[in-house]
């Protein structure tokens, strides 16, 4: 039903960390609409804010592609995955990608280019 969220608080662990989903749940068409279009399918996860998650399939119960309509961070470890309007399911299988974030620091020496012909210098 529309507007209705099924508190769903499955567990699992990916790379020693718990990642939950939280919800499967359908906007509701007079409610608020931040990101998610009304009428689509979301489901909820949280994870550690160390890692990255990506929705890679959804199958229905009846074995049918459910199509991912948006993927994004709601921040503080939280996910939201909207699958496309009027696709259905009593129950789903959930694969996701789980990156662990990593900061990559870089410096770099311009090089100044001649325009001239000389050959180019550094500064």
């Amino acid at each position: 039903m529309i507007g209705e969220t099924n508190q769903a608080g499955l567990v699992s662990t990916a790379l020693g960390n718990t990642i939950t989903i939280d919800s499967v749940y359908r906007e509701s068409v007079n409610g608020p609409v931040k990101i998610f279009a009304p009428g689509e399918p979301i489901i909820e996860v949280a994870a550690p804010d160390a890692l990255q998650l990506h929705l890679v399939s959804a199958i229905s119960d009846q074995g049918n592609t459910l199509r991912t309509a948006v993927q994004t961070s709601l921040g503080k470890g939280r996910y939201g995955f909207a699958l496309q309007s009027g696709q259905t399911a009593q129950s789903m299988d959930l694969t996701f990608a789980v990156h662990t974030r990593r900061q990559v620091e870089f410096t770099a020496m311009p090089v100044l280019a001649a325009t001239n012909g000389a050959s180019a210098t550094k500064p």
